[in-house]
C-alpha cells in the first residue's frame, strides 16, 4: 500500500500551468495549440493506482490541467500533485485540430451499471494495457463490491491488465 503525499492546492498547480504555457508559447511547435488559449481553472486530481505486486518508484499523484480555446481542448499538462513539477504535456499539432474532450457522461454510464445513483469515484491511473498515457486516466467506481473503471474517453472496463513494464 503506498502512502499518499500531500497535494498542493489546485490554484498553485494552475499558476504553475500558466507559467509553463507562457514558456512553451515561445516555441513554434507549441504555438498552434497555445495561441489564444487559456488554462482551465479546475485541474483534475489523479491518484496513482496501487497495484498488488508492483511498485511505482517514478510515478506520483498528479493533476491534469486542460488548456482550452473557444473551439475546445488544445492541450493538457500534467503536474506532480505534491511539488507542482511539470511532468509532460500533450497538444494539438495544428490550430484546426482539437484534442478529444473527456467523456462528460461518465456518471450516467456508471449510474446505469449501479442501478441508480452512482457511487463516488476516484480518478486513478497506472500504466496498463487499457491506458499507457497519464492523459487517459480512469474514474474508478465501487459497484457491487468490485471496482469498475471508466476511462476518460468513456470506455468501461471490469478490470485492468498490468502486463506492461511500469
Amino acid at each position: 500500500m503506498s502512502t499518499r503525499l500531500s497535494q498542493l492546492p489546485p490554484e498553485r498547480i494552475v499558476s504553475r500551468a500558466v507559467t509553463a504555457m507562457r514558456e512553451l508559447r515561445a516555441y513554434p511547435t507549441w504555438q498552434a495549440s497555445l495561441e489564444d488559449a487559456e488554462v482551465d481553472p479546475a485541474p483534475l486530481s489523479v491518484r496513482i493506482l496501487t497495484v498488488a505486486g508492483r511498485t511505482a518508484p517514478r510515478l506520483y499523484d498528479y493533476y491534469i490541467i486542460t488548456v482550452r480555446r473557444r473551439g475546445g481542448v488544445t492541450a493538457r499538462f500534467a503536474h506532480r500533485a505534491d511539488t507542482g513539477d511539470f511532468l509532460e504535456a500533450e497538444a494539438a499539432r495544428t490550430a484546426a485540430v482539437l484534442l478529444p474532450a473527456y467523456a462528460d457522461h461518465i456518471e450516467g454510464l456508471v449510474s446505469r451499471l449501479a442501478d441508480g445513483n452512482p457511487p463516488t469515484a476516484d480518478v486513478v491511473w497506472y500504466p496498463c494495457v487499457q491506458s499507457n498515457s497519464r492523459f487517459l486516466p480512469f474514474w474508478m467506481f465501487p459497484i457491487k463490491g468490485r471496482p469498475v473503471y471508466v476511462r476518460a474517453d468513456g470506455v468501461i472496463f471490469d478490470q485492468l491488465t498490468f502486463t506492461m513494464k511500469g
